[in-house]
């Protein structure tokens, strides 16, 4: 994660961390369903990261689209439809 996000001119530091630990434990407690649902996984993050911001602050670490360039450097598969600028992504 540190390597990808150095080349896409992000140094990581610890709020980058806890974004990257929630979207991991978001699709580890939906791990039941084929598929994560982006929309939800928005809403979700905009939920936990409220006291700070909400989805604006997620934008200011992570400028490409909390959702989408959140999942790449977590490791985990973009969910269908997040690369979308109306959606948590400006790609």
């Amino acid at each position: 994660a540190v390597q990808m996000a150095q080349n896409e001119g992000i140094e990581l530091g610890p709020d980058h961390l806890e974004l990257l630990r929630a979207l991991q434990e978001y699709f580890s407690k939906h791990s039941d369903k084929p598929q994560v649902n982006a929309r939800e996984l928005h809403d979700a993050l905009d939920e936990k990261f409220h006291s700070k911001g909400g989805m604006k602050y997620l934008y200011v670490l992570l400028p490409k689209g909390p959702v989408a360039q959140g999942c790449r450097l977590a490791g985990l598969a973009v969910p269908p439809g997040a690369i979308d600028r109306s959606f948590g992504s400006v790609q």
